[in-house]
């Protein structure tokens, strides 16, 4: 099966940013609970030598899903344990199509508590592989509250 890579971390400044901020309201503790700060050549390193640990989820997209609001950009993905998951769409939301192969690499990043129900870990969308050939996208923006989407909207084979 042919792959195609949709999304990579180390391009996505904006993101990698913002991550570093939600780790940490201080410079000093970005590091969170690791010991490298968050996105910095240090921190790179130490997921690709495995001192922080990188995983990998693949399955099929089992559905695209709008939450939130109707307006956040969300994918169930179905392993072929029959587990299934969601996870955020990184880079072009339109190419999460219905029964497409998806590979995500992943890691845990520790953070800092600023918020008492705050989850002490997140989880960090390193890479996001597609399986290629022809698929129709999907829908470009969510329909908002209380909206819905036009039949197909989910995308498929082509």
């Amino acid at each position: 099966m042919e792959w195609i890579k949709l999304y990579d971390l180390t391009t996505d400044q904006d993101y990698l940013e913002r991550v570093q901020h939600a780790l940490s309201r201080t410079e000093d503790s970005a590091r969170g609970r690791n010991r490298h700060v968050f996105g910095s050549s240090d921190w790179w390193r130490a997921v690709e030598t495995g001192e922080l640990e990188s995983h990998w989820i693949t399955g099929v997209i089992k559905r695209p899903l709008w939450t939130g609001m109707n307006d956040f950009p969300e994918v169930e993905i179905e392993e072929e344990s029959g587990r299934v998951s969601v996870w955020t769409r990184r880079g072009d939301v339109t190419q999460y199509s219905r029964g497409r192969g998806i590979r995500i690499r992943w890691v845990t990043e520790g953070r800092k508590k600023w918020i008492d129900d705050m989850a002490d870990e997140m989880t960090i969308v390193l890479e996001v592989w597609l399986q290629g050939g022809a698929w129709r996208p999907t829908a470009e923006y969510g329909p908002g509250p209380g909206r819905s989407l036009d039949e197909g909207w989910e995308g498929g084979p082509a």
